[in-house]
């Protein structure tokens, strides 16, 4: 496994717990759109930087911290981080974008825009057997997405997160 992030204080903390974790992670601080290295990989995760706002509940001081101009520019770096990471994956392998943001321009649009621009990938449906069967977090086209409204048996009020699951051909 390897994980790359552009802030040296989450890999040091995510190197940290994956030794505590005993689990083998190579952790480097690089932006994805910059990296040399063009190792392809099985499966390539992008935990894309984001407005953040499905962590409204938790921070409802969020909603008067981004502005418009704000979220174009992360949709805009997103989408450069998709790139690059759709570069990184092997033929047969996945790419998983995900997002804790509630904005349909950070989740459905940004993985709708993807699939259009990028012919040589396709969108795996989630399954409900693969979330613990909650087939609510489902959409339609089969994009994982949680709301505040929604929960989890005891577990009320979740975060809002988008994913998605491409597959390349």
């Amino acid at each position: 496994v390897t994980a790359s992030g552009s802030s040296k204080q989450r890999m040091q903390r995510l190197q940290e717990n994956m030794q505590r974790l005993n689990l083998r992670v190579t952790c480097s601080v690089a932006d994805i759109r910059k990296l040399a290295d063009t190792t392809l990989y099985d499966i390539v995760v992008l935990d894309a930087p984001c407005s953040a706002t499905g962590t409204m509940r938790r921070h409802p001081d969020l909603a008067h911290l981004k502005s418009a101009g704000q979220i174009d520019k992360l949709t805009a770096v997103q989408r450069e981080f998709m790139d690059s990471a759709a570069r990184r994956v092997k033929p047969g392998g996945s790419l998983l974008y995900c997002v804790c943001s509630l904005l349909p321009a950070e989740g459905e649009d940004q993985a709708n825009e993807f699939l259009q621009n990028n012919r040589e990938f396709s969108l795996k449906p989630g399954e409900g057997s693969q979330i613990g069967d909650q087939s609510q977090f489902l959409t339609n086209e089969g994009y994982l997405r949680t709301l505040p409204s929604m929960s989890i048996g005891e577990h009320q009020a979740l975060d809002g997160f988008f994913a998605a699951h491409f597959v390349r051909h």
